[in-house]
């Protein structure tokens, strides 16, 4: 189970959809904003107190993990008991970086244009064939377009067009430049 960002209580909304965080294995930060990853370091914690012992994997740019790990060091996590195992994967910034590979389902990410590093993110799912583009927080941008070609559906952000952000108009503009028809 991937999990991409960590807001709020993660624990919490993962039971409320009747999910195990004991299930999760994979975690993609997409860009080190606090509504994409103030809630990583009490997910965490949770886990950790409620006696996690299985390794988990964070996946980002250098510039995410680095200021990830630097947060979790002011909680001195180094120092706390027993901590389960977390291997932090390092993803170059470049266009359709291969992020995780299993049976079912493979993530690519490309760098989009926010206002600090960020990726954006492909699911393709090969049982069925079909493919996922989430374009992050960006603003109208090649990399997603080229992250949602041949995409099933693409989820684009639409907070407003300013700097870093795209509008509703100028998603539906990416959309129609990857020959999708289904967006949110």
């Amino acid at each position: 189970m991937v999990l991409v960002d960590s807001v709020s209580n993660s624990i919490l909304r993962l039971e409320q959809i009747g999910l195990d965080f004991n299930d999760l294995t994979d975690i993609i930060i997409t860009h080190f904003h606090p509504d994409h990853v103030c809630g990583l370091p009490i997910l965490l914690m949770d886990m950790w107190l409620m006696g996690r012992q299985r390794p988990l994997n964070i996946y980002g740019l250098h510039y995410t993990l680095d200021r990830v790990e630097g947060l979790m060091n002011y909680f001195n996590w180094a120092d706390w008991p027993n901590f389960f195992p977390v291997e932090f994967h390092r993803l170059p910034a470049k266009e359709m970086t291969s992020v995780f590979d299993c049976a079912d389902f493979q993530i690519k990410s490309s760098p989009v244009c926010h206002m600090i590093p960020t990726i954006g993110l492909r699911f393709e799912f090969k049982k069925s064939g079909r493919s996922m583009a989430y374009s992050c927080d960006t603003e109208p941008c090649n990399e997603v377009v080229h992250l949602s070609e041949g995409a099933n559906v693409l989820i684009h952000e639409a907070t407003g067009e300013s700097f870093g952000h795209s509008s509703a108009r100028q998603a539906g503009e990416i959309a129609a430049k990857a020959r999708l028809m289904n967006f949110i």
